[in-house]
Formats: C-alpha cells, structure tokens, sequence
C-alpha cells in the first residue's frame, strides 16, 4: 500500500472541492485552459490510482516483492499531476479556446472511463478476497468435523 501520498491526496481532493464551491459564487472565476489543466491533473491522478491498484495485486500475489517500474510509473504520474496544474496553464497560452475544450473534454471522459473501470475492478477484488475467505473457512469447518 503506498501511504506517503495520502495526505497530500486527501488535502489536494478537500481543496478542490472548496474551489468548486467557490467557483459557484464572483470570488472565482476559472477560465477553459485553466479547467484543462485540472483535467489533466485530475487523469494523471487516476491513472496514478490505477497504478496503485496494479501494485497491490503484484504485492499480493507474491511472485515479485516490489515492482520498481511500477513505483516508478506511480511517482511519475503524481508528478505530472503536479506540472499539470503549475506548468501546464502557461505552455498553452496561445492555444485556441476551441482546441483546449476538444482535449478537455476527451480528457475528462477518458478520466471518468477509467475511474469508473477501477472502482469496478476494485470492488471485484474485494469481493473476491471475501469469496475467498469465507470459502477457505467453510471448508475449514468441514475438514475439521471429519
């Protein structure tokens, strides 16, 4: 489980939620490239969930201890979340609105796609993990009366 990116996560996702309520009211006001770059971020973050995913299952299984490339790729894709929202507004500068809003849109339904995927896929292992257990203890049970 990768645990030193969870606070930051955690603060990231409560300051966006903050920012979406302000953007309901004049304080805020978000421009098409800027929501771009969020989107962006937003995909490498779950991309980089997806990642993490992967990691468990590799840590679980127990064929390979660590899997550094995956590491590597979950580090990388926190990072480009970061660029994304840092750099990422001023190497656009002089994109055209309508082009932002095309990348923007697919980006955000890629994100979803994914996000969805995964937590279909997350609550399939679970449940499986639960199958499995309980599995194993009825069986337990019967070998025990024998």
């Amino acid at each position: 489980m990768l645990k030193p990116t969870t606070t930051l996560t955690k603060w990231l996702g409560i300051a966006f939620v903050i920012l979406s309520i302000f953007r309901l009211t004049p304080i805020v006001n978000l421009n098409g490239k800027l929501l771009f770059c969020f989107s962006i971020a937003a995909f490498f973050l779950i991309l980089s969930d997806f990642i993490a995913f992967l990691i468990d299952i590799v840590n679980d299984k127990k064929k390979l201890k660590r899997s550094r490339p995956l590491y590597s790729i979950h580090s990388i894709f926190l990072g480009g979340a970061a660029l994304a929202i840092v750099l990422l507004p001023h190497l656009l500068a002089n994109v055209s609105t309508k082009t932002i809003n095309a990348w923007s849109d697919s980006v955000t339904l890629a994100g979803l796609g994914i996000a969805i995927t995964l937590i279909g896929l997350k609550f399939e292992r679970v449940n499986k993990s639960i199958f499995d257990a309980e599995f194993k203890e009825t069986n337990h049970e019967e070998s025990s009366k024998i």
